[in-house]
């Protein structure tokens, strides 16, 4: 890791390179103007991690949202849609400090994803024209160096890898008295490997009250942890909904590591409540709590569907 002040200077002038109006707001924080959507950028350091957030305008978060995992399923891996507890939006971008010599490259990569994915989805309530790609299409498009290089890498770390008949890879996760794998496959960009994590078979086959809660829950989760975030995949986020953290096109170690625990941290942490919601006395219960009317939401319900 670089020493602060040398870190400091490396970030200001990757942001002055590729953002306007970068001035410092606070010891490890600043805020800067893009020239296009998102109109400004909240940029700060958080441990390990240089995180991006752009508050953007749209309608009322009292409806959960599930065409924001429908976005993350298609946007850049280093991109996501999330909700903050008070029910606001937020998209974010989140950038590895290490290694320290490809952090300029991604800081550009992460400036240009988040005002594409701006671009894209924000200011609007519509679902994806195309949806993201299926865990198993995915699978199916990784290179096959990549797979072998993370399969060597997990003998050697101790994890779990395993493929199946059909061809199709897993890592297992470590969570304390549960059992979660996540499936690997490409980038949805093709640029790399990204592993899933299932919570949901399909959230076509929740009750409405249901898919709103677990979509309420993924959204909060996915703001909790730096290098995952929370998909529905399949048309109008129909189908499997759960974790995906993307890996680097040539992941060492230490960052399958830190990829393969953040997994199973997030795991521990919301699985069982995901579980849970999708009971609909549960469900229902949930969402008075987080303070979204029923009645409400089931009447947006209806009008999109109308």
């Amino acid at each position: 890791m670089m020493k602060n002040a040398s870190l400091s200077s490396v970030i200001v002038n990757g942001l002055e390179t590729h953002l306007a109006g970068v001035r410092r707001i606070g010891p490890a924080s600043w805020f800067c103007t893009s020239g296009s959507a998102p109109d400004a950028l909240r940029v700060s350091l958080q441990g390990d991690w240089l995180i991006f957030e752009a508050q953007v305008d749209r309608p009322d978060l009292n409806e959960p949202g599930l065409e924001l995992l429908a976005w993350n399923a298609c946007l850049s891996p280093l991109v996501k849609w999330v909700r903050l507890p008070g029910g606001a939006a937020q998209l974010r971008a989140e950038v590895p400090l290490e290694p320290a010599e490809r952090l300029w490259e991604r800081m550009g990569s992460a400036c240009t994803a988040i005002q594409e994915a701006a671009a894209l989805s924000a200011g609007r309530s519509s679902f994806p024209p195309v949806p993201g790609p299926e865990a198993d299409e995915l699978d199916a498009a990784l290179d096959s160096v990549l797979r072998e290089t993370i399969r060597l890498r997990c003998e050697e770390l101790g994890w779990r890898f395993h493929r199946r008949a059909s061809g199709r890879t897993f890592i297992d996760l470590e969570v304390p008295g549960e059992f979660y794998q996540a499936q690997l496959g490409a980038t949805p960009d093709g640029t790399g490997a990204s592993l899933f994590v299932e919570l949901v078979p399909a959230m076509e086959d929740l009750s409405p009250v249901s898919c709103s809660a677990v979509t309420t829950a993924l959204l909060l989760c996915g703001g909790e942890f730096l290098g995952a975030r929370t998909v529905a995949r399949g048309p109008e986020g129909s189908g499997a909904a759960g974790l995906e953290s993307a890996l680097s096109p040539h992941p060492d170690g230490r960052e399958l590591e830190s990829v393969f625990s953040c997994l199973s941290v997030a795991c521990a942490t919301c699985g069982r409540e995901i579980s849970a919601l999708q009971e609909t006395a549960v469900a229902r219960q949930y969402l008075a709590v987080q303070g979204i009317d029923v009645a409400v939401m089931r009447e947006m319900t209806r009008a999109a569907q109308d």
